[in-house]
């Protein structure tokens, strides 16, 4: 344990002292504080005079520079879009061009195949026909044959059937009724 003085002016003395103390660090503390803040704002002062003249001087240059190469910068972008302009004309002249002989050649398959499709039509019905034809003068021959057949055996000759039609696959009924019709015949 501590001893407490047993004399009140020590203390007293002490306390006085540290007060003191504590006063004399707070006037250094705030006269250190003015002069630091005093320092501070001329510092800053300065520095913003120094940056205020050195961005006139930089404002300057580029207002020098900026006199001197927007001409030449005008005229050479001038120069650039003319040669654009007039790659682009003459692109459109092309595709024009191009878009007129396409036309042009469109119209020109469109009258070949309207002459070509009469003539594709009289192809095909004279193919048409002269199937036909064969497959009469075929018909008419077998027929003769049958006639033939018939008047050598001395059967009658059978009613002529219908043409019955022709399916996809080129197959006719008729010769399946007409084999069957043979067969009943021969029975």
């Amino acid at each position: 344990m501590h001893k407490r003085s047993s004399n009140p002016n020590k203390m007293q003395n002490i306390v006085d002292d540290v007060a003191s103390l504590y006063g004399l660090l707070v006037d250094q503390s705030a006269a250190v504080e003015a002069s630091i803040k005093t320092t501070v704002r001329e510092v800053e002062t300065k520095r913003g005079e120094r940056d205020l003249t050195a961005l006139q001087d930089a404002t300057g240059k580029v207002a020098a520079v900026h006199s001197q190469l927007a001409p030449t910068c005008m005229a050479m972008a001038s120069s650039h879009f003319d040669a654009i302009l007039s790659s682009l004309n003459h692109t459109i002249a092309m595709v024009n061009d191009q878009v007129t002989l396409e036309a042009s050649r469109e119209a020109a398959r469109a009258e070949a195949l309207a002459q070509l499709v009469p003539k594709e039509e009289a192809i095909r019905r004279a193919f048409a026909e002269d199937i036909a034809s064969k497959k009469d003068a075929f018909d008419a021959e077998i027929e003769a044959e049958a006639e033939r057949i018939r008047a050598k055996y001395h059967k009658p000759a059978l009613a002529p059937q219908p043409s019955e039609p022709v399916t996809a696959d080129g197959d006719s009924n008729a010769d399946d009724t007409s084999a069957a019709a043979e067969d009943d015949e021969a029975a």
